[in-house]
């Protein structure tokens, strides 16, 4: 039942911005500090826009990028645990603060070669902020996600 949820096209909610492996923020030295959400160890090296939103802050070391939805709901994404200290090196940003983005836009792209030899582990958090007047499903870890499918669901 949890899955045809994650199917459905009638819910708003985010979209798996690359392929991989799902990772609950537990998992992480998150601590859900800012809000929840979901990450992702990825194989490619480009990140897309979960969603219609627009882009309202870049990181300056172009590690994080956040946007915001019409309905108020922010979304943090970061590419690579630490990636912050490469001060933006391996990675080429296709958008800007105040651009309009839809989902499945590409918002960055990284030079995952690089980012390996530096130690950066390629996984990307994806925090939903100010969500409070929603209930949140988000797809379970240890999951496989698929570019462009719900993995977050807005109810």
């Amino acid at each position: 039942m949890m899955l045809n949820l994650f199917k459905s096209k009638k819910y708003i909610g985010l979209h798996a911005p690359v392929n991989g492996d799902i990772i609950a923020l537990k998992d992480l030295l998150d601590t859900k500090k800012i809000g929840d959400g979901i990450a992702f160890r990825f194989d490619g090296n480009l990140i897309y826009s979960p969603c219609h939103a627009f882009v309202s802050m870049l990181s300056k070391n172009n590690h994080a990028i956040k946007l915001t939805m019409e309905n108020g709901i922010e979304i943090l994404i970061e590419v690579g645990l630490d990636a912050e200290k490469l001060s933006g090196t391996g990675i080429d940003v296709f958008v800007k603060v105040g651009q309009n983005v839809k989902a499945g836009d590409p918002l960055l792209q990284i030079d995952r070669q690089f980012f390996v030899s530096q130690g950066v582990e390629l996984i990307i958090p994806m925090i939903v902020m100010k969500s409070q007047n929603y209930q949140l499903k988000i797809k379970m870890s240890g999951q496989a996600s698929v570019l462009g499918e719900y993995v977050v669901i807005f109810k």
